[in-house]
C-alpha cells in the first residue's frame, strides 16, 4: 500500500522527534496538548487478527484493512491542539484509522487506537450493515465536518458520510486511494485553533 509508504516517511521524518510507549505505540512530534501529532499502534499479529476480526465479523474483512492493521494496528495523524472559546483545550485527531485496543479501558497505562469493533456500531441506519467504518476524519476543525471512511466488504470501494449522516460525500476504488488522498488533503494543517 502507498499510505504505509507514507506512513513509514513520516517516521522517517520524525525519528529524532518520537517516544515509544511500553505497548509499542509509536508517539511523534511530541508536546503537551496534544501529546503528539502522531501515534502509530504496534500492528497486531496474524492469531489476533483472526481471533478479533475475521472470525468476529460477519462480513468479509476488506483485503487492504488487514493489510494495514498488521502494520499498524491503527493510526492517529495531525491531532491539533484546540482552544475552545478561551476557556479550555483538548487535543483532536483530524484523521484515525481505528484498530483493536489489546487492553481494557480501566488498566490502560499507554495510549490505544479507538476499537473499530464499537465505532462501526455508531453509523446511521441507513448505511449498509455491509460497510466497515475503518476511520475517520475532519475538514475543519470547529465546523461541524467530522466524517467516517466506510469500506464496503464485498467490493472494497470506500465512502465518507458525515458523521451520523448517510449522505455519501466522496468515493474511492479502494482504500488506499482513500487513506492516501486524505493524507495529503489534511498533511497541510495548522497545529493549534481557537474556537471562539
Amino acid at each position: 500500500m502507498i499510505f504505509l509508504e507514507k506512513c513509514n516517511e513520516l517516521i522517517e521524518e520524525f525519528k529524532q522527534d518520537c517516544k515509544t510507549q511500553k505497548n509499542g505505540t509509536l508517539m511523534l512530534k511530541l508536546g503537551n496538548i496534544p501529546r503528539s501529532g502522531y501515534a502509530f499502534y504496534k500492528g497486531l499479529e496474524q492469531e489476533h487478527i483472526k481471533h478479533f476480526l475475521i472470525d468476529a465479523y460477519k462480513n468479509n474483512m476488506p483485503k487492504e484493512y488487514l493489510e494495514l492493521i498488521e502494520n499498524f494496528n491503527g493510526i492517529r495523524l495531525f491531532t491539533v491542539k484546540v482552544n475552545y472559546y478561551g476557556k479550555f483545550s483538548f487535543a483532536h485527531p483530524r484523521f484515525a484509522i481505528y484498530g483493536i485496543p489489546m487492553v481494557p479501558p480501566g488498566k490502560r497505562e499507554d495510549e490505544e487506537p479507538f476499537d473499530v469493533r464499537i465505532e462501526d456500531l455508531a453509523r446511521h441506519r441507513k448505511i449498509s450493515d455491509k460497510w466497515l467504518k475503518v476511520g475517520s476524519y475532519t475538514k475543519n476543525i470547529g465546523d461541524e465536518t467530522d466524517h467516517d471512511i466506510f469500506v464496503d466488504t464485498e467490493d472494497g470501494k470506500v465512502y465518507t458520510c458525515m458523521k451520523n449522516t448517510c449522505k455519501i460525500d466522496e468515493t474511492w476504488n479502494s482504500l488506499d486511494e482513500c487513506l492516501c488522498e486524505l493524507y495529503d488533503r489534511l498533511s497541510t494543517t495548522e497545529w493549534e485553533y481557537n474556537i471562539k
